[in-house]
């Protein structure tokens, strides 16, 4: 059988701690919902992503001179090897 622990709370008499926390919940519950209230919390500002440095045209012909520089290295592998 568990024992129940017994505590003074307060000078106002002796509580089993089921009793202290059902006591002390509501209070609780109102200040964690005040808490969690969204007029309450703040609202988070929409971050400020800095311009690309590259556009999207020149990434484009990256791509492309890293298509013809793989396919001249392929054409130079497959001369070394005959």
């Amino acid at each position: 059988m568990l024992a129940c622990h017994v505590e003074r709370w307060e000078g106002a008499g002796v509580f089993t701690h089921h009793e202290r926390v059902e006591a002390v919940l509501p209070e609780h519950l109102l200040k964690t919902n005040k808490l969690n209230d969204p007029e309450q919390v703040m609202r988070r500002s929409k971050l400020a992503r800095p311009e690309p440095q590259v556009s999207d045209r020149e990434l484009e012909e990256l791509a492309k001179l890293g298509d013809v520089g793989a396919a001249a290295g392929e054409l130079r592998i497959g001369n070394d090897a005959t």
